[in-house]
């Protein structure tokens, strides 16, 4: 009939440009190379201090896979409701460690978003439900939306004055120094840690490149050449100014005084004191006063098993000074870390891998 035929038109006619919409949206969608799943049960907000004042802290999770042929980096988060700007951290395939990394082609991996809301806009306990816009390197946008659990404060004991040492009740000149520096790098390690990827004030100098802490290993699969550790090392490849300062320190001295210095940093590799995370700075300082069979024993001891990811992050530093310059061991540390490593129940990164790689080196070379 006439009138079903118009009727008919102007519904087409309406719905067309509505169509072609939809159409160019799934297919801008399905080129985008990410593909992200909301991990509620990981995503928590409490309450935080910004600038004094309390503050919402929300840390909301994803499982992303990348399913284009190309790494991919996330290079910002925004939060629509709050209207907060944040970083991304991405966790390493395959290491337990957060940062900027990128999300490999054809590979899966978490994200967390993590930002402050202030003023707050809930209440303790409640849940907030997030809007965040993310951003790749390309240019794409993804909306995400996530549900972020609410937790309640419980009341801490209050730290007994006693759990921190103080720096003016020390006598011994020596014993200040080494404890003032150990000191100034757990602020560093607290500001550039582990949730960045950092070692406190630990940094990676290669060719003409400087990086944080001792860098990102990433591989090239399907290349034959050795990609364990760099084929043209340097000592001191791996630096920091705290350490060199301890270093110079060190060298000042002679005797006693020296051997004291070697005993005020090993007493503090300890799971009980407030140096627990920053004993890969022990090492690091022991390693380069040629007192690392003292260091690992010690760390075996004294701080394995600590909450603070003490341990874990010696043997990541561990793991970077072989890869970056293994000139610097001789081959009875080369037997020392593998004697220490091969006793080890926990994650171990790439020592062992290393380890192989340098001698074979070193056997290439003639050394």
């Amino acid at each position: 009939m006439p009138g079903e035929e118009s009727w008919v038109a102007a519904l087409g006619k309406w719905a067309l440009p509505h169509l072609w919409r939809l159409r160019s949206v799934f297919q801008r969608d399905k080129a985008r190379p990410l593909r992200f799943v909301a991990q509620p049960r990981k995503s928590r907000w409490g309450v935080g201090k910004r600038n004094g004042k309390d503050a919402m802290h929300v840390r909301a999770e994803w499982s992303v896979a990348n399913t284009g042929d190309a790494d991919i980096s996330l290079v910002r988060a925004y939060d629509r409701k709050s209207k907060t700007e944040t970083g991304v951290s991405v966790l390493a395939r395959g290491r337990r460690i957060w940062g900027s990394f990128p999300i490999p082609a054809n590979d899966h991996t978490e994200i967390e978003v993590s930002f402050f809301i202030c003023p707050m806009i809930r209440k303790e306990g409640d849940d907030y439900q997030c809007k965040v816009f993310l951003f790749d390197h390309l240019g794409n946008r993804y909306k995400e939306k996530i549900v972020v659990r609410g937790t309640i404060r419980t009341p801490r004991e209050k730290k007994s004055p006693d759990t921190t040492e103080a720096v003016h009740l020390i006598q011994d000149g020596v014993e200040r120094h080494v404890v003032s520096v150990l000191k100034d790098e757990c602020t560093r390690y607290r500001d550039c840690g582990r949730r960045t990827g950092g070692l406190g004030s630990i940094e990676t100098k290669h060719k003409e490149r400087t990086g944080t802490g001792v860098g990102n290993d990433s591989r090239t699969p399907g290349r034959a050449t050795n990609q364990s550790i760099v084929e043209d090392p340097q000592p001191w490849a791996v630096t920091s100014d705290n350490g060199l300062a301890l270093f110079h320190y060190f060298e000042s001295l002679s005797g006693e005084d020296r051997q004291r210095f070697i005993a005020a940093i090993a007493n503090r590799m300890d799971r009980t004191t407030e140096y627990a995370p920053v004993g890969y700075f022990c090492l690091f300082v022991l390693f380069r006063v040629h007192a690392l069979d003292l260091a690992l024993d010690t760390a075996k001891t004294e701080l394995r098993g600590d909450g603070a990811h003490g341990f874990s992050d010696l043997l990541r530093l561990l793991d970077g000074l072989l890869r970056f310059e293994h000139v610097s061991f001789d081959e009875e540390d080369l037997d020392l870390i593998e004697a220490f490593v091969r006793d080890l129940d926990e994650e171990e990164f790439r020592i062992l891998e290393r380890l192989a790689a340098v001698r074979a080196y070193r056997v290439r070379k003639g050394i």
